[in-house]
């Protein structure tokens, strides 16, 4: 594992009341313990899993 990917950074980040509503209510229908963790798996999900989809979604279309 790359030494990189165990360093974490802390971001900043204004959200709505509406969706941080949202955030909250998935993160108790799901159990997790904190709204930082909710925010950080709702990426997860949202975002590309490999590098081969990374570089597919890259790709403009035509």
């Amino acid at each position: 594992m790359d030494t990189n990917e165990l360093k974490t950074e802390r971001l900043l980040l204004m959200i709505e009341p509406g969706l941080i509503n949202r955030i909250d209510d998935y993160r108790y229908e799901n159990r997790i313990p904190s709204r930082a963790a909710a925010v950080r798996e709702l990426m997860l999900k949202a975002l590309p899993q490999n590098k081969s989809a990374e570089a597919a979604s890259a790709t403009p279309a035509e």
